[in-house]
């Protein structure tokens, strides 16, 4: 919510979407009342499948043409998972990752976050936490 209250300070769109072992809902979001809905009621299915959510993200920006409003994306997770997506994916189309890993660790995103002139960032599910993920990315 915060990151999401940032965004409209900042006066840049947000477009939002969760994943598990596939990303829903079906298109991204924006409306801030389908995102209150969406944070407040989303439970979580099991499974972490990050690069079929990078790999959506990337879809949105350039096939739905979101990335003329942003080139970022930010993950948010608590999974484990091999990250396939090459840099050359990002790079070609100008995008950089911003990966939020809450309390765990995961080499292959901090290789493709780093890559993409983007930012790894371990959290800690704690105020100083949030605080910590709320100033970097403000930059």
């Amino acid at each position: 919510m915060a990151i999401y209250r940032l965004s409209k300070v900042k006066k840049r769109r947000y477009f939002l979407r969760f994943f598990d072992h596939v990303v829903y809902p079906e298109e991204p979001i924006e409306k801030p009342d389908e995102v209150v809905e969406y944070i407040l009621t989303i439970g979580a299915n099991g499974g972490t499948s990050i690069d079929t959510a990078i790999r959506t993200a990337i879809d949105d920006l350039v096939n739905r043409k979101l990335n003329q409003y942003t080139n970022t994306i930010i993950l948010i997770t608590d999974g484990e998972d091999t990250v396939e997506t090459r840099p050359e994916e990002l790079k070609e189309n100008n995008i950089s990752l911003v990966a939020i890993m809450i309390q765990g660790n995961n080499y292959s995103l901090k290789k493709l976050a780093e890559a993409s002139n983007g930012k790894y960032l371990r959290a800690v599910i704690d105020f100083n936490g949030a605080l910590r993920i709320i100033e970097e990315v403000k930059e």
